[in-house]
């Protein structure tokens, strides 16, 4: 499934509305960076939960999906996340 313009211009406006900056500020703020770098940063995981919030209706993978399109194609994110993630590679493990 690729995602379409319609979800596209959702997830631009997600960033429009809640620019990276802003979102590393909430992060640090609540003391919640990372302390090791993993596949899905910080950031990603608010802009993943937002985008829960956005297609509400919708299987967590197709949300996964437009969003990892979504903010690739504002930028957000580099196009590596994006083929691991396209592949169904895993998204990493708790320990």
């Amino acid at each position: 499934m690729v995602p379409g313009a319609h979800d596209v211009v959702s997830v631009g406006l997600l960033a429009r509305v809640y620019p990276a900056a802003e979102v590393e500020r909430a992060i640090a703020a609540c003391g919640r960076s990372e302390q090791r770098s993993r596949l899905l940063p910080a950031r990603l995981v608010l802009y993943f939960v937002l985008g829960l919030a956005l297609f509400s209706p919708e299987p967590y993978l197709d949300v996964m999906r437009k969003m990892t399109f979504g903010l690739r194609q504002v930028g957000l994110i580099a196009p590596l996340c994006v083929k691991r993630l396209g592949r169904g590679g895993s998204v990493g493990r708790v320990s």
